[in-house]
């Protein structure tokens, strides 16, 4: 799990990162990311009506916040993160949206 420091909660800092942030797209999911001037990373994740109802969205979450923690020693630091889901992520594994996340990182800057 996440720690409570490593997860961005306010509407204002997420919105402030979705509206100037940098995109990345998935088949699973929409990464945007900007800078943060501390050295830890922190997080967010979206899931819109879109994904589906609330199961499918919680889950779409779940599966995402899990592929972060596994992986949130590759990912660089010093960046505030929002996952926003897509409906893929949802009906997806675990090990796929972890690869998926994998494949990206590298464009990360």
């Amino acid at each position: 799990m996440l720690l409570s420091n490593e997860r961005l909660t306010k509407s204002n800092d997420i919105n402030r990162v979705l509206s100037r942030g940098k995109k990345i797209h998935t088949p699973f999911f929409v990464l945007i990311y900007d800078n943060f001037s501390q050295d830890a990373s922190v997080y967010a994740f979206v899931a819109g009506k879109k994904v589906g109802n609330a199961i499918k969205r919680n889950r779409a979450k779940r599966i995402l916040r899990e592929a972060v923690r596994t992986l949130e020693h590759k990912l660089p630091a010093g960046f505030r993160f929002v996952f926003v889901a897509r409906k893929a992520s949802s009906e997806s594994t675990m090990p796929i949206v972890k690869n998926s996340i994998e494949s990206i990182r590298s464009r990360i800057k």
